[in-house]
């Protein structure tokens, strides 16, 4: 089995583990994972049979778990990454600020990413936000909208100025969320 290492995760399970532990259960099981951060257990679940149910506040871990167990459509993929790219060049920043930067979240803009970043990836922010397209939920859009995440958290060669800050992310405290990812039945 294949397993999908779609963004940095700090403490991702060892797949091994979900593995062994969900070949054990009897075919057709129900299997609730109530903190799935990036979806292994879901994953080894359905890629094993299983039903699986996921939880976790985390709107991050929400979105790895959701591209991490939808199957894509390549060919609306590359269409939306075409009309994200196309969409943010015509973007003015002169008349287009993001509602959520306030004054912390502009200084940890600036501390981290240089202005040429900050631009880019302003644009491909405006772009995901105005857009139903980018929102719809499909899993062509929610891996568009993870793979902007993983420019800018990364290991080594992404946006930011800074290394590894995919293990010093804040986590942001939203509303309970939920996610299921089921093998198909």
């Amino acid at each position: 089995m294949a397993w999908a290492n779609v963004h940095p995760f700090p403490a991702r399970m060892a797949s091994d583990i979900a593995l062994a532990k969900v070949q054990d259960l009897r075919r057709n099981s129900v299997v609730l994972d109530p903190m799935m951060g990036s979806g292994t257990v879901l994953l080894a679940a359905s890629s094993a049979g299983h039903h699986c149910i996921g939880f976790d506040l985390d709107p991050l871990s929400i979105l790895i778990s959701k591209v991490a167990t939808s199957p894509l459509d390549n060919k609306r993929f590359n269409v939306l990454l075409e009309l994200l790219l196309k969409s943010s060049n015509r973007i003015d920043l002169r008349q287009a600020k993001l509602p959520w930067v306030d004054a912390e979240t502009k200084n940890y803009i600036e501390y981290w990413f240089a202005p040429e970043q900050r631009r880019a990836l302003t644009r491909l922010a405006l772009v995901l936000h105005r857009s139903p397209t980018f929102s719809d939920g499909s899993p062509e859009a929610n891996a568009i909208r993870l793979a902007v995440s993983k420019i800018i958290i990364t290991k080594e060669t992404g946006a930011s100025l800074a290394r590894d800050i995919s293990h010093s992310r804040p986590h942001i405290r939203a509303p309970l969320a939920a996610y299921c990812a089921t093998s198909g039945r």
